[in-house]
């Protein structure tokens, strides 16, 4: 070990992780901070599956880096990471799930902001892939606050996923609950949180990613207990109670614990799952919950969906509970009106986005006052919250789960549940960082929250008539990049830096146009380009077989366009006659080039293109007066220039008429 202590320790509970772990692993040890300033203490709960001589060859591998810890099973995260605290020497602990992962620099900068702001708890943005897990909270970074003065912090995070002061911890004694298999973590860090004087949040990029496993090996996949749940619930409610003050943020505390771990316990969908047998004892144990333990005051700020939810839970009527959750989950977001376009290198998005029931296909209205008692299991007769549906789109990736909050305009109705949404996304800045997205597929969530709950679905379902993408591809940046924007089936996705393959369709669905031909080739893509856009390299194929000549070329930006541009040099020149000439992006394989029509080479040389639409002479100027002159064709820039000159003396004519006319 490194005499001198290191700035942070990484504690990893394990129990049987199998291969899973190695992620784990990998990224501790790929960690940017300088050597030596990182210890990771991997406490084994007892696995049985061979992982505990892997860690005693890692320990043995990397002696100044990882330490080993073998206990008896406890059964239980808690305990592992409790003596993972008491082992600890960094300044600083961050909590890691076996099956998880940290970015490389996540250690470097939650230390970085530690350090800056002497913080006694650093949360980090995360990527879920393992569960639904709330974002909110990572809209912006925030270098130091407090649980009073950023309640939000309750309802966007409550796991171990952090970075802690050790001194901090020791100090307040501040541990897991042992041998809870659920809520643990959510007592821990509303422990801490409460006694924080320093809080962080580092948003600007992902930094910790909760891996999905195939063998549903996650403690949140496992059936839970009712009366143990709701009495480890109790628990923190009344640790809730002894480090906060009555009031608001109580309040508001226990109303975050109340929707997560009963509420959303007996709703859809995971109600409907549950065997009648387990929905009996949830609905028993949640109603004497309520009735023994949660005030009025509570329950009156839920939404509205969630107060009848307590009410029928208070009010012992079960069938009524379940026949509630049968219609709400009956329900699913609608987009409709759908409008894309790109501008400026952004993809402007407007929809109308409702809900509407998947049984009758019919949208979903509020009842309105004076309408009469409210059916059993309709809760929408409340008709002050129309004004609070909100739609709030969300980009996600595929597959590490990663999302980004889009600033989301909403415009609500008052007649029914249903609001138009407006947001952009800009490929080359999202989030508070302004990071550029990342490449792979990325989709478009539309999350509609109202009535105290939230439903979520893609954005602009159903692929609109014919063979074309939503919108055509686009060049982004300097070095340049390529976004295809795609409406289909499974509603709308970006293919950011994509496969050639699918810039190959997407260019092939629009018409590529002739500027012009001879030694200079130049053509018009169904492609638009951002204001920052830079050139991307790219092949023309002339001719095929043994006679094919691969000619260097590249796509440029062009007022909002763009141009295909090569040379042909004389060695790249095919005997005369006619050669089928085609586009390749990037590495794109034999048969997945976009065909450009065909090359008619003359006796003297010059290659004229058939089979493509000619861009007609005025557009061809509008395209040449922006292409560089000395690449231009002779006869065009001729042609461009004698316009230019008839357009200025047109010009200074019709300033002088209008002068007169205001004098007289």
């Amino acid at each position: 070990m490194s005499e001198a202590p290191p700035r942070v320790s990484v504690v990893v509970p394990v129990f049987d992780p199998g291969p899973y772990i190695e992620p784990a692993i990998a990224s501790v040890l790929a960690q940017t901070l300088p050597a030596g300033q990182v210890e990771a203490i991997f406490v084994d709960d007892g696995s049985t599956d061979g992982t505990s001589a892997r860690l005693d060859r890692l320990a043995a591998e990397h002696p100044a880096t990882v330490r080993v810890i073998h206990i008896e099973p406890s059964g239980a995260p808690g305990r592992p990471r409790n003596i993972g605290i008491e082992a600890a020497r960094g300044d600083y602990i961050q909590f890691l799930d076996a099956d998880d992962e940290l970015a490389r620099e996540a250690l470097e900068r939650v230390v970085t902001m530690a350090d800056r702001n002497a913080s006694d708890v650093v949360v980090e943005k995360f990527a879920s892939a393992s569960m639904p897990r709330s974002q909110r909270l990572f809209e912006r970074s925030v270098e130091r606050t407090t649980l009073i003065d950023s309640p939000a912090l309750v309802d966007s995070s409550l796991g171990p996923a952090k970075l802690y002061r050790r001194s901090f911890l020791l100090a307040n004694a501040i541990r897991f609950p042992e041998g809870w298999r659920q809520m643990e973590d959510q007592a821990f860090t509303i422990h801490a949180y409460a006694r924080a004087r320093s809080i962080g949040v580092c948003a600007d990029q992902p930094l910790y990613f909760f891996n999905r496993r195939d063998d549903d090996g996650h403690l949140t996949g496992e059936r839970v207990d009712p009366e143990r749940h709701l009495r480890n619930l109790r628990a923190v409610l009344d640790l809730v109670e002894a480090e906060t003050e009555p009031g608001s943020l109580r309040d508001r505390i226990e109303r975050r614990m109340l929707r997560v771990e009963l509420l959303n316990r007996v709703s859809e969908p995971g109600y409907l799952a549950l065997s009648e047998d387990d929905r009996a004892r949830f609905f028993a144990a949640g109603r004497d919950l309520v009735r023994e333990r949660i005030s009025a005051q509570v329950i009156a700020d839920l939404g509205p969906v969630r107060r009848l939810r307590c009410e029928l839970l208070r009010d012992d009527r079960p069938d009524d509970l379940l026949s509630l959750a049968r219609q709400l989950d009956d329900l699913e977001v609608t987009t409709e009106n759908v409008r894309l376009d790109w501008d400026e290198g952004a993809v402007r998005i407007r929809a109308t986005v409702g809900l509407r029931y998947r049984s009758s296909g019919r949208t979903l209205r509020l009842a309105t006052r004076g309408d009469g008692d409210r059916p059993v299991g309709h809760p929408y007769a409340v008709a002050a919250d129309a004004g609070l549906i909100r739609a709030q789109l969300v980009l996600r990736a595929r597959p590490s789960v990663l999302e980004w909050y889009l600033r989301t305009a909403t415009r609500a109705r008052d007649d029914r549940v249903e609001a138009t949404a407006t947001a952009s996304i800009d490929p080359q800045g999202v989030g508070s960082g302004g990071l550029p997205l990342d490449a792979g597929t990325w989709d478009v969530l539309v999350r509609v929250t109202g009535l105290g709950i939230e439903w979520s679905g893609p954005l602009a379902a159903g692929r609109p008539p014919g063979p074309t993408p939503a919108l055509c591809p686009a060049l982004v940046g300097d070095p340049a990049r390529v976004v295809v924007a795609i409406r289909g089936s499974e509603g709308l996705r970006l293919e950011v830096d994509p496969p050639p393959a699918v810039v190959t369709t997407a260019l092939r669905a629009g018409p590529i146009r002739v500027i012009a031909d001879g030694a200079n080739l130049a053509f018009d893509l169904p492609m638009v380009a951002g204001s920052a856009a830079g050139p991307l390299p790219a092949a023309l194929v002339l001719g095929d077989g043994d006679d094919e000549r691969l000619i260097t070329a590249r796509l440029r930006p062009r007022r909002g366009r763009v141009v295909l541009e090569a040379a042909i040099a004389e060695h790249d020149r095919l005997a005369p006659g006619r050669h089928p000439m085609t586009l390749r992006v990037g590495g794109s394989p034999a048969g997945a080039d976009v065909p450009l029509g065909t090359a008619v080479i003359g006796g003297d040389g010059v290659v004229r293109i058939d089979g493509l639409e000619r861009m007609s002479t005025m557009t061809r100027l509008g395209a040449l007066s922006t292409w560089t002159a000395s690449r231009a064709a002779k006869p065009f820039g001729r042609e461009a220039r004698r316009l230019a000159s008839t357009t200025r003396r047109v010009g200074r004519g019709l300033v002088r008429r209008i002068r007169r006319t205001r004098r007289r």
